[in-house]
């Protein structure tokens, strides 16, 4: 290898570095409209976004979207955070501290 030319062990890294950073975390939020719970885990979420690429997709277990299977899973447990596999990641009452480490370990693991 020339000097000065990047090895490639260096350049996975800088092209898992980008991939990341351009393709948000999807994760759900499953909640109601009139909980103060499911407010403070959007909160929690927004303030987490700004050090996690994040996208956040709101699911009303009230609304007519929303499967019965789904609607079943989640009502009694509300909110619930889960990532696009499913896997919840949180519920109830919502912790930057406990949520952020975790949410952060599943982007680097990418």
């Amino acid at each position: 290898m020339a000097s000065g030319m990047i090895g490639e062990r260096a350049w996975r890294r800088v092209r898992s570095y980008f991939r990341r950073k351009s393709s948000p975390l999807e994760v759900y939020l499953y909640g109601r409209a009139a909980c103060h719970l499911c407010e403070t885990a959007a909160g929690v979420l927004q303030r987490i976004a700004k050090k996690v690429p994040l996208v956040v997709r709101y699911v009303d277990l009230d609304g007519e979207d929303c499967s019965s299977v789904t609607r079943a899973a989640y009502a009694d447990r509300i909110p619930v955070i889960t990532n696009a596999q499913g896997e919840v990641l949180g519920e109830g009452k919502i912790s930057e501290y406990r949520l952020l480490p975790r949410l952060r370990k599943i982007a680097q693991g990418r």
